[in-house]
């Protein structure tokens, strides 16, 4: 596991004691296709780092519209850092698109183990607030887009 760890773009500038830290901690879930990995709005307490396969973001802009705001694919991306920075519920639903493997981590080890390196921490909050924004942009499409309706409807 250590070797897969050296080649994560996140991870592979720490040291072999460390990233034998973060295997040793690790557990391995694996996922079908179509299935759901975590569900927006749900309590933000596991970090995920894809092994194999790929997973759908999905923002769910309201009751009946879901929008798919992107996807991580292939070794190395990861998923579910933004609710454990920020202490925030998840923001996004990932669903596995095809048979997928991950690395889970708990809250408390992302923290300590990869969020308490330095340099990983600034690439995080870096892509976390990216993330946020692209979801803020994709919720103000969608509500600019209904609001064209009500006007081009005059409802």
């Amino acid at each position: 596991m250590v070797e897969f760890l050296k080649k994560v773009p996140l991870l592979k500038h720490m040291s072999e004691e460390r990233l034998k830290e973060i295997a040793k901690r690790a557990k391995i879930k694996k996922y079908k296709e179509k299935e759901i990995i975590v569900r927006q709005g749900e309590n933000s307490d596991k970090f995920y780092i894809i092994k194999e396969g790929l997973v759908g973001i999905v923002l769910e802009v309201d009751k009946k519209n879901e929008e798919v705001v992107g996807n991580l694919k292939g070794t190395g991306e990861f998923f579910g850092e933004i609710g454990i920075i920020y202490n925030i519920p998840r923001s996004a639903t990932v669903i596995a698109l095809t048979p997928t493997e991950v690395l889970q981590f708990s809250d408390k080890d992302f923290m300590e183990l990869i969020f308490g390196d330095e340099k990983a921490r600034q690439i995080l909050q870096e892509l976390a607030e990216n993330r946020l924004m692209q979801d803020e942009e994709a919720l103000e499409k969608y509500k600019k887009t209904i609001l064209d309706v009500i006007y081009k409807y005059n409802i």
